[in-house]
């Protein structure tokens, strides 16, 4: 929830009377985030299967560890863009995040 939150971060910027996206992301895929930053392309077979199957094959639980992998270290990325992307109204724009994700 938290990655989804850092990644869909906009702020308003009254001087300029517009919307800001700090991270300056293209898409909001998890798929682009980790191409983008981590200049891998994740195997996407397994992203419709059906992962109540037990026990789930070898397969699909390195599809799972490399998709999550990849996904924690873009969280850490992203936090730290907004950690360093203050403005007039916050010292850095993490804190909104958490503070509005709470509000979900």
């Amino acid at each position: 929830m938290i990655v989804a939150n850092i990644i869909a971060t906009f702020y308003y910027d009254y001087e300029s009377e517009s919307l800001i996206n700090p991270l300056v992301l293209n898409e909001w895929s998890p798929a682009y985030l980790v191409d983008s930053l981590c200049q891998v392309q994740l195997n996407k077979e397994f992203q419709t299967t059906d992962w109540r199957v037990r026990p789930l094959p070898e397969e699909m639980m390195h599809y799972a560890r490399e998709d999550t992998h990849y996904l924690l270290y873009c969280y850490d990325l992203l936090r730290e863009r907004l950690f360093q992307s203050g403005n007039e109204r916050t010292n850095n724009l993490l804190e909104d995040v958490y503070r509005d994700s709470k509000e979900i």
